[in-house]
């Protein structure tokens, strides 16, 4: 629009005329027009992984025995590969990968590690123990990569409805405790071979399909949905309409008085938002406070796991059923907790805040634990280990919440790190857990519990902006 007085032209453009940058093309599927879509497929996905991962784990002995022989201390190799596998993808730049390549090939890879072992191993070839942990090496990289991957994508979700999808997606694992039992049914029915086959190797090459069809080529560069903390910093288009009105008078009244005047830009003062350095190093930095709380907690409960079934054999005399009703206390704990983070996320609550009350909780707990005395009735001892899981659950969860309110561009590398993380202080759990007493255990964790709370606390988290003005450029 050009408007002309007393020979004087000036070009004027109306606020909805302004150029802006280029609109991306959206893809056919995204997250925020078909949330169910990508919730019940990595639900789906997850718990296949959830039944493998546990599957492998309970019926360890049973599994060593049928492949090749081996013996446990061998077979905890092939465990131990796993967890490196997640320190190992940390260092990889997941974030320039295709998440629908990354997505689909996990589990087309999962379903290859779980199904050469069985083809391959009775061949022969390099030695049984060597061979199996290369292979589980695989499987570790095959979910840690997809864990990644669901957690970039849903990290993309609005935010008063993130860390909710997070927590209903985690609830695969929770319900793949209950099926796990199936599985070593099926082993003693139809063998190792076949029950990797039909509850491992199909479903996992089965969902690849959808996941390939459903899943973008890239992930958005940032929240397409600010928080409020952005829409207050920011300017909103509201008031960038404003501003081109107002400039727009004071053109047309220079020209009413005849003034000449150097033509301007028709956005010359438009406040623009321009995030901070969003390298690697810099997501380190903010995301600081999140993996100093996931290696000391992932440690802690790690030594807890390894040493609980003992501590209650020797302590408080329970027999192999009392410690099978034990472990369901696990499941249960962790539906609850999962259940209490989706309740917390509906109702607004900040993530952060919630991760350090709970996680201060689990360690009063573990203080409990340590003064417990001996002669404390069961049913005592078996809520106390319910609250353990279940606060273990609800933290672990709104901690992966907070970690997705300021991932930016480069979520799926941020997320990775956090599972490498996890993937450490399991590790380290694992490996210290046969040496201290209970009673170190115990007060180890009650320290270490409320270092996780006070860094997650400290945590720089979300990442400030600031304005830029754009200053008028003379024609």
């Amino acid at each position: 629009m050009t408007q002309v007085q007393d020979g004087c032209t000036a070009p004027l453009l109306a606020a909805s005329e302004v150029p802006g940058p280029p609109e991306k093309t959206r893809p056919r599927y995204h997250p925020d027009r078909h949330e169910l879509l990508f919730l019940v497929l990595f639900f789906a996905g997850k718990l296949t992984i959830s039944i493998a991962t546990q599957a492998i784990t309970v019926f360890a002995p049973f599994i060593a025995q049928s492949t090749g022989g081996l013996t446990f201390p061998e077979y905890r190799w092939s465990l131990g590969a796993t967890d490196l596998a997640g320190i190992v993808l940390a260092c990889l730049p997941l974030d320039q990968m295709s998440p629908k390549v990354l997505g689909s090939g996990s589990l087309v890879l999962l379903a290859l590690s779980f199904l050469l072992p069985q083809v391959l191993l009775p061949l022969g070839g390099p030695p049984m123990p060597a061979a199996l942990a290369f292979f589980r090496f695989l499987s570790g990289v095959a979910w840690t990569a997809y864990g990644v991957v669901a957690g970039a994508i849903l990290s993309q979700w609005p935010a008063e409805r993130r860390s909710e999808a997070m927590a209903r997606a985690e609830l695969s694992w929770s319900i793949g405790s209950f099926l796990v039992p199936a599985f070593g049914g099926m082993l003693d029915l139809y063998g190792e071979t076949w029950t990797f086959v039909l509850m491992t190797v199909l479903p996992s090459a089965l969902l690849a399909i959808p996941h390939a069809i459903v899943m973008p080529w890239e992930l958005d560069a940032a929240h397409e949905h600010d928080d409020e903390d952005d829409e207050e910093e920011g300017t909103t288009q509201q008031q960038l309409e404003q501003e081109q009105q107002q400039q727009q008078q004071q053109q047309q009244q220079q020209q009413q008085q005849q003034q000449p005047r150097p033509d301007t830009s028709a956005v010359s003062s438009a406040s623009v938002m321009s995030p901070k350095s969003k390298g690697r190093g810099s997501l380190l930095v903010r995301i600081s406070g999140v993996l100093a709380w996931t290696g000391a907690s992932l440690a802690c409960i790690a030594v807890f796991t390894c040493r609980y079934g003992g501590w209650l054999t020797s302590t408080y005399h329970m027999t192999a059923t009392d410690l099978g009703s034990f472990s369901t206390s696990i499941a249960i704990g962790d539906i609850i907790g999962n259940f209490s983070v989706q309740t917390i996320a509906r109702r607004g609550v900040s993530m952060r805040l919630a991760s350090v009350t709970v996680t201060s909780c689990l360690s009063i707990v573990n203080f409990l634990f340590m003064i417990l005395p001996t002669a404390a009735p069961k049913g005592v001892v078996f809520a106390l280990v319910l609250v353990h899981f279940m606060l273990f659950e609800s933290a672990i969860l709104t901690t992966y919440g907070f970690l997705s309110e300021f991932l930016d561009e480069n979520r799926t590398g941020g997320v990775a790190y956090f599972f490498a993380l996890m993937s450490i202080g399991k590790v380290i759990g694992d490996w210290v857990a046969a040496y201290p007493t209970m009673t170190q255990v115990f007060l180890g964790s009650t320290v270490m519990y409320a270092f996780a709370a006070f860094a997650l606390a400290a945590s720089p988290g979300k990442p400030r902006k600031r304005r830029v003005v754009a200053t008028a450029t003379p024609a």
